[in-house]
């Protein structure tokens, strides 16, 4: 049955209403004639009133029964929506889920990598080369800055008085910045062909480069690393090296970086693959020629050590 509101209920009580005293009217008998002290008029009125309240009884039960379903309708919708947001929310967790896994599976392989790369001696040893070469490069261009600002104050002031010049001061933070750069690296190994006591070569294995980078950044990434290389290069510089190279002034660390506190090398691998010093065997080759040279004493003539006999 469709819904009745009370204004159409009241409406239809009075058409019947008006039905019914038509019928009278039209001198019919009705059925309540038959009742003792029961008139038409009487009958009239009972029976509009029977429709009437017939009708208003039903309206407000259907208008009850639109309101339960618009209702239900309404928390329908309100579920749906709650179900579509929650659904959204558990889809977004599990893909946020997924990927941090699938992160955390990627550098579980990284750091086992890492921990088993067969050259991480050798590339320890660069490592230490490269940090050495980044604060002498620093340190150049910080020194160059201060004898310019120098200059500069003396041409406009020819009589100022100036401090003495102190070498300047390098932040370790400063070298950690810049040395695993990859451009840093690219020139260290370009300008640098490093050989070792065990007969490997850097610029013989093309893996070399992209496996110092890798080791490098989880060197930078690591705060205990940071923290050994950090103290290695608050050191000071040995002055007391005549002719000090890349690798010489480097090679003081191997040791106490890549055996004792990394634990990249091993002693004996450190004993048997330690980084070549290129420039420090060619000087000693050339001292070792000059001294093999027969001198020729003053105004006299070249002796032959080889010829010399003695009776």
């Amino acid at each position: 049955m469709a819904p009745v509101s009370e204004q159409a209920a009241a409406e239809e009580a009075a058409k019947v209403a008006a039905a019914v005293k038509e019928f009278a009217a039209s001198g019919a008998a009705p059925p309540g004639s038959l009742v003792v002290g029961f008139s038409q008029d009487d009958f009239v009125q009972s029976a509009a009133d029977a429709v009437g309240a017939a009708c208003l009884e039903d309206a407000p039960k259907s208008a009850r029964l639109s309101s339960q379903d618009r209702g239900k309708k309404q928390q329908n919708k309100q579920w749906m929506k709650k179900l579509w947001f929650y659904g959204g929310v558990a889809a977004a967790l599990a893909v946020a889920v997924m990927i941090i896994m699938y992160a955390e599976f990627e550098s579980q392989a990284e750091y086992k990598w890492a921990a088993t790369y067969e050259r991480k001696c050798e590339a320890c040893q660069t490592m230490i080369t490269s940090g050495i070469l980044t604060r002498s490069m620093i340190h150049q261009q910080e020194r160059k800055r201060v004898q310019e600002e120098r200059q500069q104050i003396l041409e406009a002031n020819p009589d100022a008085e100036l401090p003495a010049e102190e070498e300047p001061k390098i932040s370790s933070s400063a070298v950690l910045k810049y040395m695993c750069n990859e451009q840093q690296v690219d020139t260290l190994l370009a300008n640098n062909r490093f050989s070792f006591e065990n007969g490997y070569a850097t610029i013989e294995d093309p893996d070399f480069g992209p496996s110092l980078k890798k080791l490098c950044w989880h060197a930078m990434n690591n705060g205990t690393m940071t923290k050994i290389f950090k103290r290695m290069l608050e050191i000071p510089t040995d002055g007391a090296q005549a002719r000090p190279t890349l690798v010489s002034l480097s090679a003081v660390h191997f040791e106490p970086v890549c055996v004792a506190s990394t634990g990249m090398c091993s002693a004996d691998e450190l004993a048997h693959g330690k980084m070549v010093d290129p420039q420090a065997e060619a000087e000693a080759a050339a001292e070792t020629a000059k001294e093999d040279y027969p001198s020729i004493p003053e105004g006299g003539v070249a002796e032959d050590p080889g010829t010399h006999t003695e009776l």
